[in-house]
């Protein structure tokens, strides 16, 4: 979560600082072994082995948009994150990817989500959706949104999505 709070990308954390933190939240150790080991969806930074990493960015992404979605407590604090968010050094695309993976938290727990319209709008026009309002009516008034139609995932799988949700000219890099 550092990294999200600097960068708002994926980025590495302290091993140690990670082991420390699963207790807090009901977790075990072994847990940590599990993703490293097993599914492979975390991996130890060599040489030093010091550092953890998600080795899907995507991955972190949607992680990190739950835990904002569960944690921030209000329209303001959300104004703050997002403003953060514009100031960010990281590149343009990779804040707007992580923007658009943080909306599709909020649209998908709704329940958790504690902002207004005006934050699910904000979130709407950094990642280029088209008539924001009606995605932003819908997710407070717990409907489903309606969509842009999307073409079927492709074998990369959340990031053709999300550049299916970008406006035109938006994918230079993507």
């Amino acid at each position: 979560m550092v990294v999200l709070q600097r960068q708002c990308n994926a980025g590495y954390a302290h091993r140690d600082d990670v082991l420390r933190a699963l207790p807090d939240h009901g977790l075990t150790p072994e847990l940590l072994d599990l993703l490293e080991m097993r599914l492979q969806v975390v991996r130890t930074i060599v040489p030093s082995e010091t550092h953890l990493e998600f080795a899907i960015d995507t991955v972190a992404e949607y992680l990190a948009g739950l835990w904002l979605v569960h944690q921030l407590p209000d329209e303001h604090a959300w104004f703050e994150f997002l403003d953060k968010a514009d100031a960010s050094q990281s590149s343009r695309e990779s804040v707007c990817g992580f923007l658009a993976a943080v909306l599709d938290c909020c649209t998908h727990e709704r329940q958790h989500f504690k902002g207004s319209a005006s934050v699910l709008s904000r979130l709407e026009h950094c990642v280029g959706i088209k008539q924001p309002e009606k995605i932003a009516a819908a997710v407070l008034s717990s409907t489903s949104p309606t969509q842009p139609e999307r073409k079927p995932p492709t074998p990369s799988g959340i990031p053709q999505l999300r550049r299916a949700q970008r406006a035109p000219g938006d994918d230079a890099a993507g």
